[in-house]
């Protein structure tokens, strides 16, 4: 797979244990941040940061509506923005706080109406990704966890047992649904409307979580379905390049193209990294 142009989608950041196991071919991988994200780790020579057109840049005070949003989403007790702005509809009903609206409103009215919807994808990725890498975060702490011994290994009887038995029924985002798929579907739509210009046919999807690729995988089987009547099947690959184990789609053309999601998907491959 050499020379293939691939990006991370539809993350906007990737864990150092994730990074590490991208194929050097699939570099640099291109990796594409809503306006005002902090860069981190991605900063290395191999990989490319992509911002989206300066015409859907949101105006000076986008940072502070962000914070302005998870400071009020932490006194109402809910437990983190990223879900509560789609319990609020991405911050439009009339529940969302006064200076909230006063500060997206600020905002909207500093750029063309056709270009107002850009903020709500900006907000979108910028929570998905703090929520995302919190949650690898929690998971990596969890599995370092489970490879030491009890506390009281070799003085109370009982506790030979390791931590690995204590977490065994603690889920792994990396494994296991953590997402409403009507919230994935929002995520990837906001990723497909700032970077989808991107992307042509000649490239490669890449992602890390397996939840979004058989979603995906699900949900285009669907469309076509709808489109043909009859059941369509898209074979799923493993594969092994330079080590690292791959799931690999590959997207045939829909009948029905309305769909952003499938329209952009349509003749594209789309990779999995198998943790």
């Amino acid at each position: 797979m050499k020379n293939i142009n691939v990006f991370l989608f539809p993350h906007s950041s990737i864990p150092k244990d994730f990074l590490d196991k991208i194929p050097s071919s699939f570099f640099p991988i291109n990796i594409c941040k809503p306006w005002y994200m902090d860069m981190n780790l991605e900063k290395a020579e191999r990989v490319n940061i992509l911002f989206p057109d300066k015409t859907v840049k949101p105006p000076e005070g986008f940072l502070k509506l962000i914070e302005e949003y998870k400071r009020w989403a932490q006194e109402q007790g809910r437990e983190n923005a990223f879900f509560a702005i789609f319990q609020q509809r991405f911050l439009s009903q009339e529940e969302t706080p006064r200076h909230i609206k006063t500060l997206i409103k600020g905002l909207k009215e500093e750029v063309d109406k056709d270009k107002e919807d850009f903020i709500n994808c900006h907000i979108i990725l910028h929570l998905a990704t703090e929520f995302e890498m919190s949650q690898y975060d929690i998971d990596h702490a969890l599995k370092e966890m489970q490879k030491k011994d009890a506390p009281l290994l070799g003085i109370a009887e009982g506790a030979s047992q390791s931590l690995e038995f204590l977490f065994k029924d603690v889920p792994d985002s990396t494994e296991n649904p953590i997402l409403d798929e009507s919230i994935l579907e929002e995520i990837i739509k906001a990723w497909i409307r700032l970077f989808g210009s991107y992307v042509d046919k000649n490239s490669a999807l890449l992602t890390f979580n397996k939840q979004l690729f058989y979603f995906l995988k699900s949900r285009f089987e669907e469309g076509i379905t709808e489109s043909i009547i009859a059941k369509s099947e898209i074979p799923v690959k493993e594969e092994t390049v330079e080590k690292t184990k791959l799931l690999k789609i590959s997207f045939p053309e829909p009948i029905k193209r309305q769909d952003l999601i499938n329209s952009f998907l349509s003749g594209k491959t789309l990779m999995c990294i198998i943790a």
